[in-house]
């Protein structure tokens, strides 16, 4: 049994399957810590980014925006895998990733004089001081080798994937139209919490994979999506004392993962992966609860929206003993 050992530049993770694992074109990933003829399991670490998108549009369902709020993370990810072939040309595998160290920022735009462009925003505020207690993804999928030859592997693939993450603003600036447009900035108060958010994303998927493997180079591509995904969020506006809750309408999902590996020799390799998930614009019904009077209040759809994106990058040196 060949194991490998991989010494990552982020850590990070790819792998190219040889015909016999035709059906798993990841199989060979970076930090294996167990290889059987039918189970692999792996570690591994990468650089993520992330970006949520929030909507409040006019009611009642205007299309124009009233407020949009843009969320960024990018930092340190740890995760691990496991594949299972059962039969030959068939795997199952599980995979996920979770965000251990990472910073933030959060730029909330209103259109209180009504929406005539992005840039016709009269109020912004920018929150620097942005943290993710949680982002992780987890995934379950199957793979089915569909024709192959000693160098090429075509595989049909369905499977299911979850996205979720949360988000806390402290301190930061605003730029405010009180008498006159853009007329009045200021500070909040350092290290005071502003908003917290967090959004939850769920699809069943299906797609291909192609998988190369010949001389120095090796190679991966699998495409999925699905027309149904489901998202929701809740947002606290902690200086406000208000929740916002929806619980948004079917809308798109896409996923690509692809991966690279060249061979110096037999025994060093290096290998890079990119993995990007984008769940596209829902819109839903909102339900706001005042937690200092105790009231409630309810908009029809579509009265907010949300979007979500993530990318994953990992790059590492592979050793062969």
């Amino acid at each position: 049994m060949r194991r490998a050992a991989t010494l990552g530049l982020v850590g990070l993770a790819l792998g190219a399957a040889a015909p016999a694992a035709a059906a798993d074109l990841f199989r060979d990933d970076v930090a294996t810590v167990l290889r059987t003829n039918t189970l692999s399991a792996e570690v591994f670490a990468g650089y993520v980014l992330t970006r949520a998108k929030e909507y409040v549009y006019n009611v009642p369902g205007s299309g124009s925006k009233l407020s949009e709020l843009d969320w960024r993370t990018d930092g340190l990810a740890l995760g691990g895998r496991l594949a299972f072939q059962p039969i030959d040309g068939l795997t199952l595998r599980a995979r996920g990733w979770t965000l251990v160290d990472g910073a933030g920022s959060m730029t909330d735009y209103d259109w209180l004089a009504g929406y005539r462009g992005q840039g016709s925003w009269t109020d912004r505020s920018r929150s620097p001081d942005t943290r993710s207690p949680r982002a992780y993804e987890a995934d379950a999928s199957l793979a089915y080798t569909l024709w192959s030859t000693d160098e090429l592997a075509l595989t049909a693939i369905g499977g299911y994937r979850y996205q979720a993450q949360d988000w806390r603003a402290y301190g930061g600036s605003y730029l405010y139209s009180v008498n006159g447009f853009r007329d009045q900035a200021g500070f909040f108060t350092p290290g005071q919490l502003g908003i917290g958010y967090r959004q939850d994303w769920r699809a069943p998927y299906a797609g291909v994979g192609i998988a190369y493997n010949g001389g120095d180079i090796a190679g991966s591509l699998e495409v999925v999506g699905s027309p149904v995904a489901l998202g929701d969020d809740r947002d606290v506006h902690a200086l406000r004392g208000l929740v916002f809750k929806e619980k948004f309408a079917t809308t798109g999902m896409i996923g690509v993962t692809g991966g690279l590996e060249y061979r110096f020799s037999p025994v060093v390799s290096v290998a890079g992966r990119v993995e990007y998930t984008r769940f596209m614009d829902a819109t839903g019904p909102t339900r706001v609860v005042d937690v200092v009077n105790g009231g409630l209040t309810n908009y029809p759809g579509p009265s907010a929206g949300a979007s979500y994106e993530t990318l994953l990058l990992s790059l590492g040196l592979k050793v062969k003993v």
